[in-house]
């Protein structure tokens, strides 16, 4: 089992988090959930975080306060109390200050974090490259953006429709999703002239219902998993 202890981390007081195959965490808004998760991506993923902010330009001049502003969004170097916030990370303390000084080597990436602002990722109906963003936005999002946007046009970019598609979910799963998430709408992506689009649609080539801004938010977690 994997444990994350987080004390004093801007909303944080003290959190005591241990991961196994499914860990959920529940709680109002504004209590940091997103910034532990945001921690647990970096604790996972350093290397392969330091190296994609250093691929677009982002500096952080490997000083803490700005490093918290560039991965965490810009302001957020208030969540460190000097003196105070600790990190243990697999039983082991954390110094992010030597975590942000030292250049680590990118590795392949081990987890996949969808944000809470995914809806950020879209302009219209067509996922955002992370250089979109302005420099105060999370890492997360960014990276989720990008992510996404490759994923769209490399994988699915050919042939049209993104969901349903038999062979990329058991029918079991495929089911539940045009059952309670798409009721039996079809995911596909609309061209118009040289411009395209993520769209609802019923699957007639005339029955476009939304672009993909408004679908439901269950829609980015299940399809992103």
């Amino acid at each position: 089992m994997t444990t994350l202890k987080i004390q004093n981390l801007g909303q944080i007081k003290e959190a005591n988090l241990t991961f196994g195959d499914l860990t959920v965490l529940v709680g109002p808004q504004a209590t940091g959930k997103s910034i532990a998760l945001q921690l647990l991506k970096l604790m996972v993923d350093a290397g392969q975080v330091q190296e994609e902010m250093r691929l677009y330009g982002l500096d952080w001049s490997r000083e803490l306060p700005k490093f918290l502003d560039v991965y965490f969004g810009e302001g957020m170097r208030s969540i460190w109390r000097e003196g105070q916030t600790t990190i243990e990370w697999k039983e082991k303390s954390v110094n992010l200050k030597k975590l942000a000084a030292r250049k680590r080597k990118g590795k392949e990436e081990s987890l996949f974090f969808i944000p809470a602002q995914r809806v950020l990722a879209l302009r219209d109906g067509w996922p955002r490259r992370f250089t979109d963003y302005t420099p105060g936005d999370p890492f997360a999002v960014r990276e989720f953006s990008e992510r996404l946007r490759v994923l769209v046009e490399q994988e699915f970019g050919a042939s049209g429709d993104l969901f349903p598609q038999e062979r990329r979910l058991k029918a079991e799963f495929r089911k539940l999703l045009q059952r309670h998430v798409f009721s039996n709408f079809h995911l596909k992506v609309d061209k118009s002239r040289s411009q395209k689009r993520l769209v609802l649609g019923t699957g007639s080539e005339n029955d476009i219902v939304s672009a993909c801004p408004l679908i439901h938010p269950k829609f980015w977690m299940l399809y992103g998993r």
